[in-house]
C-alpha cells in the first residue's frame, strides 16, 4: 500500500486592503479592484455593472468593516417619477455633447450609495420636469409645476444635509463623491435662476478640488485609492474648469480657478472630437483666468488689460490647436462644419481668434474688419441650432438646458460686437427662436439685452453698414443682472466717448 501523503497546506493569502475596500462585484469574483468611484474600471471596461462599495472608517481601521446602509432608490411614487425622469430626460439634457458617461451612468450609479447625491438627482429631476412645463399656461400646468418645485426644494435642502454630513463624517476619504455631488448643487442653483447661490457651491468646489490638487503633505491624500483620485482628475476637474468658463463669461466676480489644475500640454493631441473640445476649453480657461486676462464674452473690450506678450503666447497656442484639429479633421469624413461637433468648434475657434487678434486695441471700430468670420460663426449657430437662414418655422417652446457653455453666449457676443445691421440682427433672432438655457445664460434674456444695446448704438439711425455706426456711440463696456423669475435684466452701459457708466436700465421680454 502507498504511504499517505501529507496533506497539503492552505495557502495563506498576504495581508492587504485592496479587496476590503474593492467593489462588491469585484470583492465577488475575487479580482483586484482599482477602486475608482463611482464605478471602477475592471468592471465598466468588461461591461459588468458595479455594484459600488462597502462604506469604510477612517484609515487605520480597515479591518473592520462597516455594513453599508441600505439605500432605497425611492420611497415615493413622486420620487420614483422623478428618479425615471433624470434618468431619461435631464440627465441626457446636461450631458451635452461629451458628457454622457458622467450624467447617464457614473452620477446614477453613486446615487444608489450616496444618499446627498440621491436626493441631489430627485431634486434635479422634479426642477427639470418643472422648468420644461414652464412654457405651459393651463391651470393644471401650474398646479403641477407648484408641486414639482415644492418637492424639488425639499430633496434639494435634504441633500445639501446630507453633503454637510457627508464631509464631516468622511472628509478627504470621499472628496471625489463630495466634488460630484457640489456639481449638482450648482447645477440646481443655475436650474433655477439662484446664480448668487451657484456662484457660492461653486466657488468652494473649486476651493476643495485646488486644496485637494496642491496639498499632498495631506496624510488622507494616501487614503483616497488611485482610481478615485483619477476619477477626479479626468472627471471631475475637466467639468469644474466648463462650470467656472461658464460662469466667468457670465460674471465678473472672481472664481477661485487655478489653471495649474489643467495645464495646457506642450504637444497637443486631439484623436477624438471630445478631446478637441477639452483642450479649446482648456485653453480658454487659460485666457481668462491668467493674471491679465485677455477676453470675455461678456465684457469684450477687457482685452485692454493683456500685454501683447500675452496675446501673443495664446494666439500661438490657438495656431497650433487648429493645426492639430485640421490634421484630425482630415482622417475622418467630418468636415469642419458638417455636424452640430464641429460646426460649434469652428464658432469657438473663431471668437477666440477674434478676441486675441485685435491688434493690441481697444478701440471697437477694430471689430469692422471681422465681418467675413462673424458671418462664419453665424453660419455655424444654424447649423449647431438644427436652423436655416431661410427657416421661418416657429421654435419648440419645449425649453432645454444644459451646463456647458455652447452657442448662446457666442451669438450674444457677436451681437454686441459686430455692428453690421444683418448680421447683429441674425445673431439677435437666432438666440430669440429659441428657448435655451445654458448654465447661467438664457437665449431670450441674451437676445434681448443685445437689441437694447443696438438700440443704445444706432440712436434710431438708418444703418446700412456697420461704419453708420459712429466710434462714440458704439457701447464698449455692459454690467447687468438677470431676473429670470420676473423675466427682466437690469442693465448700465458705457460708451467709447464716454467715462461714466449710464443710469440703470430695466428690459424686459
Amino acid at each position: 500500500m502507498a504511504a499517505l501523503q501529507e496533506p497539503k497546506r492552505k495557502r495563506k493569502r498576504a495581508p492587504h486592503t485592496r479587496s476590503r475596500l474593492g467593489c462588491q462585484t469585484c470583492r465577488i469574483r475575487h479580482v483586484r479592484c482599482d477602486q475608482t468611484r463611482p464605478a471602477c474600471t475592471q468592471c465598466t471596461g468588461t461591461g459588468r455593472t458595479c455594484d459600488g462599495y462597502p462604506a469604510y472608517e477612517e484609515k487605520g481601521k480597515t479591518d473592520i468593516l462597516v455594513q453599508a446602509p441600505s439605500i432605497s432608490p425611492v420611497k415615493t411614487n413622486e420620487e420614483h417619477r422623478s428618479l425615471q425622469y433624470f434618468q431619461h430626460y435631464t440627465a441626457v439634457e446636461f450631458a451635452g455633447l461629451h458628457e454622457h458617461e458622467l450624467w447617464c451612468t457614473l452620477v446614477l450609479q453613486a446615487g444608489t450609495r450616496e444618499p446627498c447625491i440621491l436626493h441631489s438627482i430627485i431634486a434635479l429631476g422634479s426642477l427639470h420636469e418643472a422648468f420644461q412645463h414652464e412654457t405651459s399656461f393651463s391651470k393644471g400646468f401650474e398646479q403641477a409645476i407648484t408641486t414639482l418645485e415644492r418637492q424639488a426644494g425639499y430633496h434639494y435642502t435634504k441633500a445639501i444635509g446630507l453633503l454637510n454630513a457627508h464631509i464631516i463624517s468622511y472628509g478627504w476619504l470621499a472628496v471625489d463623491m463630495s466634488l460630484l455631488c457640489c456639481i449638482l448643487c450648482v447645477s440646481f442653483e443655475w436650474l433655477r435662476g439662484s446664480y448668487t447661490d451657484a456662484q457660492l457651491h461653486l466657488n468652494n468646489g473649486l476651493r476643495i478640488l485646488t486644496q485637494w490638487t496642491e496639498d499632498q503633505t495631506l496624510s488622507t491624500h494616501s487614503a483616497l485609492s488611485l482610481g478615485s483620485s483619477r476619477f477626479i482628475r479626468s472627471t471631475l476637474a475637466p467639468v469644474f474648469m466648463r462650470l467656472a468658463l461658464q460662469a466667468r463669461t457670465y460674471t465678473h466676480a472672481p472664481l477661485p480657478w487655478d489653471t495649474a489644475l489643467l495645464p495646457i500640454p506642450q504637444t497637443l493631441h486631439i484623436d477624438n472630437l471630445k478631446a478637441a473640445y477639452t483642450s479649446l476649453n482648456t485653453l480658454l480657461a487659460h485666457i481668462y483666468f491668467a493674471p491679465r486676462s485677455a477676453n470675455s464674452l461678456k465684457q469684450p473690450n477687457s482685452i485692454s488689460n493683456a500685454t501683447p506678450g500675452f496675446l501673443n503666447s495664446y494666439m500661438h497656442i490657438l495656431s497650433m490647436w487648429s493645426d492639430r484639429y485640421t490634421a484630425y479633421l482630415a482622417t475622418t469624413t467630418v468636415g469642419p462644419q458638417s455636424t452640430p461637433q464641429t460646426a460649434l468648434l469652428h464658432a469657438v475657434y473663431t471668437v477666440t481668434h477674434i478676441m486675441l487678434s485685435r491688434n493690441h486695441s481697444n478701440d471697437q471700430m477694430r471689430f469692422d474688419a471681422f465681418l467675413p468670420e462673424f458671418a462664419s460663426i453665424l453660419a455655424s449657430a444654424e447649423i449647431f441650432l438644427g436652423a436655416s437662414s431661410s427657416s421661418t418655422t416657429t421654435a419648440s417652446i419645449a425649453p432645454t438646458f444644459t451646463l456647458d457653455i455652447l452657442i448662446i453666449p457666442i451669438l450674444y457676443f457677436v451681437a454686441l460686437r459686430c455692428r453690421d445691421p444683418m448680421l447683429r440682427r441674425k445673431a439677435i433672432a437666432l438666440n430669440s427662436r429659441v428657448a435655451r438655457r445654458e448654465g447661467a445664460w438664457d437665449s431670450r434674456a441674451s437676445a434681448r439685452l443685445a437689441m437694447e444695446v443696438v438700440a443704445v448704438e444706432e440712436r434710431g439711425r438708418c444703418v446700412i453698414s456697420s461704419g453708420d455706426v459712429r466710434s462714440g456711440d458704439r457701447v464698449r463696456r455692459l454690467k447687468f443682472e438677470t431676473d429670470l423669475g420676473r423675466r427682466c435684466v437690469a442693465m448700465r452701459f458705457e460708451r467709447q466717448s464716454e467715462k461714466s457708466w449710464s443710469r440703470e436700465r430695466v428690459i424686459w421680454w
